[in-house]
């Protein structure tokens, strides 16, 4: 499947009168070759008057004089079209878009046959009964029965995707100018299968692709699993959570500081009171854990937390594998809460400060991030695949002993919570749900269902989803009786 958007201004788009729409079209299509003109001048050249511009066959010349692209006109005299005229319509579709060379539709438009957006575009507010109009065709989709993206000078939303049925009933009786694609249009490649969730080619490309493939397979579990332990779990935090950390690593190409760290010795503020405490505990993992300190409060957390028993002040190294490194990472960032907060407002600025300090312009305000530049283009980049980074289940390390416990721990307290003695909230949900509040057994140790369940004597008896069903039920019927007597007064 291939979806392909030329790229072009969208600022450019909008008309200049109500009348320059073809103008416009020829503004938008150019711009997409990096040829800048104005509207006025188009208008001048295409003999656009208060009436419009007359005839689909006066853009060919214009567009060629500017773009040398060899644009023709192909006219859909049939309404609707035929099967043959529709086949060839996409086929110029896809070869002048194909080429870089976007296509100029004449439309006609009545109330009943506006443009409707599909892909989840929303739908452009045409209106004033039937609509003539010209608009720029800039990309195609070809799942399915096939979508194209509109430039629309006249109407907004000014982009959006409709059916590619539906461009081929607006055109007739028109027509459209279109561009000869490439000399020979390669079938598109298939691409390589790739693994289900957060994959390590979704790692390579949110990193950069900084090293090989192979590695980042090898860094994608314990990756992932600092994400989840981090709460990074949604598209906002997913994507800053991939950007710092990708700056911070130079996309994961470094888990340990490159520097030897004597520089840290006699840091007391990190913890480094004995001699060769600075190379011992200098910085680890993909956001640098360094000090004494840290590597101590770290094992701290990690143990309290369940994750493991290790001692990473007695054995610092540890820190600089995967594993350990991203659990790390993660340590660092729920401990600083408004990072996940700064995440969820789209605030880099903050979380970049947080992370690594900021220039202070005196007004005691960020101004900029350490690293800024690189911050902002990682950060660009994961927000436009934020939806392929969520963690999802890809881990695929084996659960650990704590793991498990906790799962079992959550188990039990839900289902007693839920079936019998404990937690008041869920206990709360199954009175509303069901009308009681706990399971009631027989003295043979074996379940009442009418106690147990006993409904709401405001519903008859009836527990809530009960009640709901008898309502749609009797809705039907009510429907079904309604058109019984419709089909019967117009036979009658």
């Amino acid at each position: 499947m291939v979806e392909k958007i030329l790229p072009y201004d969208r600022t450019i788009v909008p008309q200049e009168t109500g009348y320059w729409c073809g103008p416009a079209s020829v503004q938008v299509v150019l711009n997409s070759f990096g040829i800048r003109v104005n509207e006025p001048d188009m208008a001048r050249e295409l003999r656009t008057h208060a009436g419009g511009t007359d005839w689909i066959g006066q853009f060919p010349a214009v567009l060629n004089k500017y773009s040398n692209a060899g644009y023709f006109i192909v006219e859909m005299p049939n309404d609707p079209p035929r099967v043959e005229q529709k086949e060839r319509l996409w086929r110029d579709l896809v070869a002048s878009i194909n080429g870089g060379r976007g296509v100029i539709a004449n439309i006609v438009a009545p109330p009943s046959n506006y443009p409707q957006g599909v892909k989840g575009s929303v739908s452009p507010r045409y209106h004033g009964g039937t609509v003539y109009h010209y608009f720029s065709v800039m990309g195609y989709d070809d799942a399915g029965a096939g979508a194209v993206w509109i430039a629309d000078s006249g109407f907004q939303p000014q982009g959006y995707w409709m059916s590619f049925d539906q461009l081929a009933s607006l055109i007739p009786p028109k027509g459209y100018a279109a561009a000869p694609g490439p000399a020979a249009i390669p079938p598109a490649p298939k691409p390589e299968p790739e693994e289900a969730g957060f994959s390590a080619q979704t790692l390579s490309e949110a990193m950069g692709g900084k090293v090989p493939i192979e590695r980042y397979q090898e860094l994608l579990p314990g990756f992932v699993n600092a994400m989840v332990v981090a709460d990074c779990t949604t598209p906002e935090r997913a994507a800053m959570w991939c950007a710092q950390v990708g700056h911070e690593s130079g996309g994961l190409r470094h888990m340990e500081e490159i520097a030897s760290g004597v520089d840290y010795n006699g840091r007391t503020d990190l913890g480094n009171i004995h001699p060769g405490d600075g190379p011992r505990f200098k910085g680890r993992g993909p956001i640098q854990l360094t000090g004494r300190n840290n590597y101590r409060d770290f094992t701290a957390w990690a143990r309290r937390e369940g994750h493991t028993d290790l001692d990473f002040e007695a054995q610092p190294h540890l820190v600089a594998e995967p594993k350990w490194g991203f659990l790390a990472a993660a340590y660092y960032w729920i401990t600083r809460p408004d990072l996940n907060r700064y995440a969820d407002d789209r605030d880099l600025l903050r979380a970049s400060a947080i992370i690594n300090g900021w220039f202070d312009d005196g007004t005691g305000k960020p101004r900029k991030a350490n690293g800024w530049d690189d911050r902002y283009t990682r950060y660009q980049r994961c927000l436009g695949m934020a939806a392929r980074l969520l963690p999802g289940t890809t881990a695929t390390e084996e659960l650990t002993m704590a793991d498990v416990e906790r799962l079992e721990r959550f188990i039990e307290d839900f289902i007693v919570g839920f079936l019998g003695p404990g937690l008041s909230d869920i206990k709360d949900i199954r009175e509303q749900v069901t009308g009681g509040r706990d399971l009631v057994r027989r003295e043979d140790g074996s379940v009442d269902l009418e106690a147990s369940f006993p409904g709401w004597p405001q519903l008859g008896g009836d527990t809530v989803v009960d009640a709901l069903a008898i309502v749609l039920q009797n809705q039907n019927r009510i429907f079904e009786r309604l058109a019984q007597l419709e089909n019967k007064k117009v036979g009658a």
